[in-house]
C-alpha cells in the first residue's frame, strides 16, 4: 500500500494496473483510492465475444478458431478475460493437434462453457 501511494521520482511516470474480481476487498484494504481510474470489463457471455477476443489476442490459428467457433455456437459462456488468458496459455502448452480440444475441455472444467443451448 505504501508503494502504491508513493509518487514516482521527478521526471518519471508510473503506471500501475491492477485486476480483481473483488473490488470490495480493495476498498476494505483502503487500496482502491490509490488508483485514479476504475474500468469495469464485463465477462464474455457470447460465442461471438469469445471469438473476437481470441482473434484480437492472436490466440490460435484461423483453422483452430473456426473449430472453437463451431464448438461454442449456441452454448452459454461466462468467463472473465483474466481467466480466459490463463486458459489460452494452458492450451498453448499442448501439442498443436490437441490445443483446441484442450482449450474447450478447460472451458468446460472451469464451468465457463455450458452445454445448455441459448
Amino acid at each position: 500500500l505504501v508503494l502504491l501511494k508513493k509518487p514516482p521520482p521527478k521526471s518519471r511516470k508510473l503506471l500501475i494496473i491492477g485486476t480483481t474480481s473483488r473490488k470490495d476487498v480493495l476498498q476494505e484494504m483502503e487500496m482502491l483510492d490509490a488508483f485514479s481510474t476504475t474500468v469495469n470489463i464485463p465477462n464474455i457471455s457470447e460465442g461471438e465475444q469469445l471469438m473476437e477476443a481470441l482473434e484480437l489476442l492472436g490466440s490460435f490459428q484461423d483453422k483452430e478458431r473456426l473449430s472453437i467457433a463451431k464448438a461454442v455456437k449456441g452454448q452459454r459462456l461466462f468467463i472473465g478475460i483474466k481467466k480466459l488468458l490463463m486458459l489460452i496459455e494452458m492450451a498453448a502448452q499442448m501439442d498443436p493437434d490437441l490445443r483446441v480440444s484442450k482449450f474447450l475441455s478447460l472451458l468446460k472444467d472451469e464451468r465457463a462453457l455450458s452445454p445448455h443451448l441459448l
